[in-house]
């Protein structure tokens, strides 16, 4: 049909409006939220990595300090690499940022998404948002007349700068760490 459409000519089509008014936009605070995160952590010089929902708990054990009820197994698995959902996200960004890492002096990852946490008594589990942050290698830094200045490795002050950047673009205030 597109193709009789482009023969015939666009032009000679008539313009006709819509019969109906469209409907309003709908506005979810949630999906802008996570927009505006992820806007935010790009505009900081972050990467945003996808991992699968899909772990095993092996490849968690190392982080998983939320797995007290357990995992939130699947009846059906596509493999065995893949049999429970995922209980963090920094055990799926580990690595991916390893990965990166042998092939980038710099690495600085972030990822949003839900975790599955088994709710005692409840057949569903509870799906909270995370926000994992990952960032390793050399520091680098922009010069007004020559090539990049290297510096030593990231540390913990990279860090707070980009949370303390983050919480600023978000406005969010009264924000304080603790060690």
């Amino acid at each position: 049909l597109e193709e009789i459409a482009r023969l015939h000519g666009y032009d000679h089509f008539p313009a006709t409006l819509l019969s109906e008014q469209l409907p309003p936009p709908l506005f979810d605070p949630e999906m802008d939220f996570e927009r505006d995160l992820k806007d935010a952590l790009a505009r900081l010089g972050l990467q945003e990595a996808i991992t699968y929902s899909l772990t095993s708990p092996e490849v968690e054990k190392p982080f998983a300090n939320s797995a007290a009820n357990g995992y939130v197994e699947l009846l059906n698995p596509i493999s065995s690499e893949r049999t429970v959902m995922r209980n963090s996200l920094i055990a799926s960004l580990v690595p991916v940022t390893l990965l990166n890492s042998r092939h980038c002096k710099e690495v600085r990852l972030f990822e949003v998404g839900k975790v599955y946490l088994k709710v005692e008594g409840q057949k569903l589990p509870s799906e909270p948002w995370k926000l994992s942050l990952a960032m390793t290698g050399t520091r680098t830094q922009e010069t007004w007349d020559g090539p990049k200045e290297k510096l030593p490795g990231m540390d913990f002050f990279d860090l707070k700068g980009i949370l303390e950047g983050l919480f600023a673009q978000l406005h969010l205030q009264d924000v304080s760490f603790q060690t």
